[in-house]
């Protein structure tokens, strides 16, 4: 274990310049068939191994915004014999963890100008919550099959491509886009599923805009 250890210090030291990139940023997510764009904030490292390819990893939170369709919703009275529908809007958030392999053209990653691209994988957490109306909580609750509250794991494969432009002394300024395909979900529950699904808030393709700074640390 120790010689493993020892080998990836040596490769590291020895890598270029021993050198990373720590991003920050905004971002904004537009989902195919969805109306709307969430927008959110993204952190990120990114670390050459050469002039011209590097390994990037990027977390990014897209906040809440409610869905444009509304579904109905079943109330029971405390009764048990008394029925009504509640008009609720759901709510979705998402949490992005990603990573991949970037090449560039051009002046490379550290200088000038530079166009580059590559492939990345992620993993899209997604938090759905109910978005009440209010209703007699007193005499009625919500059936617990319409209790839609919880989250929903996606596996993602897609593509990211960008420019940049680095600014000596001061760091590198980008833009870039990011195109997603979720190869498979699994929700808490299949009712939180369903919800997203019918309000028309939740899809497998997604598009995903980028614009920050970097700052490369040498070592």
């Amino acid at each position: 274990m120790k010689r493993i250890v020892l080998i990836i210090a040596i490769a590291i030291s020895s890598g270029l310049n021993a050198q990373i990139g720590v991003s920050v940023g905004g971002n904004t997510q537009n989902t195919f068939g969805v109306k709307g764009t969430w927008g959110g904030v993204h952190l990120g490292i990114e670390v050459p191994t050469d002039d011209q390819t590097s390994f990037y990893g990027r977390v990014t939170h897209n906040f809440s915004r409610s869905a444009q369709d509304s579904l109905l919703v079943s109330l029971i009275g405390n009764d048990g014999f008394t029925y009504s529908t509640l008009t609720t809007v759901p709510r979705m958030n998402a949490t992005i963890l990603e990573g991949g392999n970037r090449y560039y053209t051009g002046n490379g990653f550290d200088f000038g100008w530079s166009a580059y691209g590559g492939s990345t994988i992620q993993l899209h957490v997604n938090r759905v919550k109910m978005g009440n109306a209010p209703y007699d909580d007193e005499n009625f609750i919500i059936d617990p099959l319409y209790q839609y509250d919880g989250w929903i794991l996606n596996f993602a494969v897609g593509l990211n491509g960008g420019v940049k432009y680095s600014i000596p002394r001061v760091g590198t300024v980008y833009a870039d886009f990011t195109g997603s395909y979720i190869l498979f979900s699994q929700p808490s529950q299949q009712v939180v599923f369903n919800a997203v699904s019918t309000a028309r808030l939740w899809n497998r393709l997604n598009f995903a805009f980028n614009l920050g700074i970097r700052k490369d640390i040498l070592w």
